[in-house]
């Protein structure tokens, strides 16, 4: 059974680990352009592709490291170049002088005619090259704006034509609304030369008005100071009937409550009156059923008495 550290280093680990950065880069990519252009679901692109670049970093764990080979085994002359004493004794020991590494070196450029100039216009063009490469970065990376950009200028170049097809009518209908409105205004115009006209007819006859109103507006005055005069003398004369009025109103009012007291103790007299008639009624009956009794013993004595008498 394969284990892990099998498993990590077989070919087919290899191969599905390189699928997974590029795929798992470009899922991260697209997220990063949706979120900063701000595009619809750019929130739910950037965690999938931010949970895409997790896994990839949990996957790439189990990755054996990286194994230093041993150069010297192939190139000898690079043991000790670290320690400067390690590589004098080096020299002095495995190579004679005049026959160093880059003493050969230069003696080979020498024959195929490669000097300092040429080594200098090399050095150039990798720093050119170096250049360019970090431009190609730079445009990988602004390729998808690009694309954005080609994109809103070919919506651009349709609202052109639509805005200049929408131009064009609007153009002729401008001109039909401007002949319209020169013939309208024409016509108000003259309009308004006619009203102008019979205005200032009607202001000359107002004028002329007011002017006769002045003048009746005068005399009305006159006669209208005349009636406020006698109106206040009248108002006078109705204000002093009418405090006398209300001075023989109190003077009724005094004397109706004097009539009201005499009727109350009147009324009053007449209930007490009432009160003594009952009574002396109650008494005279009492009276006469005494004086009809005493008629009835006084007619049997005289009976008796005559009785007597015949005998």
């Amino acid at each position: 059974m394969m284990n892990v550290s099998d498993l990590v280093q077989s070919s087919g680990w290899k191969n599905f680990m390189a699928k997974l950065y590029g795929m798992g880069a470009s899922v991260v990519i697209i997220g990063a352009l949706f979120k900063i252009n701000h595009w619809p679901g750019g929130s739910f692109i950037i965690t999938l592709g931010l949970v895409t670049e997790a896994i990839i970093f949990f996957f790439s764990a189990f990755e054996p490291l990286h194994e230093e080979l041993d150069w010297t085994l192939v190139y000898p002359e690079l043991a000790g170049m670290s320690d400067p004493d390690e590589v004098e004794n080096f020299k002095e020991n495995v190579y004679e002088p005049g026959h160093r590494p880059i003493e050969n070196i230069e003696d080979v450029l020498g024959q195929a005619g490669v000097d300092d100039e040429v080594m200098k216009k090399i050095g150039e063009g990798f720093t050119q090259l170096s250049e360019s490469a970090a431009g190609l970065a730079k445009i990988s990376g602004a390729t998808a704006a690009t694309e954005s950009f080609v994109a809103n200028l070919q919506t651009a170049a349709s609202s052109v034509g639509s805005l200049h097809e929408t131009y064009n009518s609007s153009t002729e209908s401008i001109k039909e609304s401007v002949t319209t409105l020169s013939g309208a205004y024409f016509e108000t115009a003259d309009n308004i030369r006619k009203s102008g006209g019979e205005i200032a007819d009607t202001y000359k006859q107002i004028a002329d008005t007011i002017k006769q109103g002045q003048s009746s507006i005068a005399t009305g005055s006159q006669e209208y100071e005349s009636q406020l005069s006698q109106l206040s003398k009248n108002l006078s004369a109705l204000n002093d009937v009418y405090q006398s009025q209300i001075k023989e109103t109190a003077e009724q009012m005094q004397g109706s409550k004097a009539l009201y007291g005499g009727l109350h103790d009147m009324i009053s007299n007449l209930k007490t009156s009432v009160e003594e008639t009952s009574k002396y009624a109650e008494e005279v009956t009492k009276l006469k059923d005494s004086i009809s009794s005493l008629n009835s013993h006084y007619g049997h004595m005289l009976n008796a008495i005559g009785a007597k008498a015949k005998k």
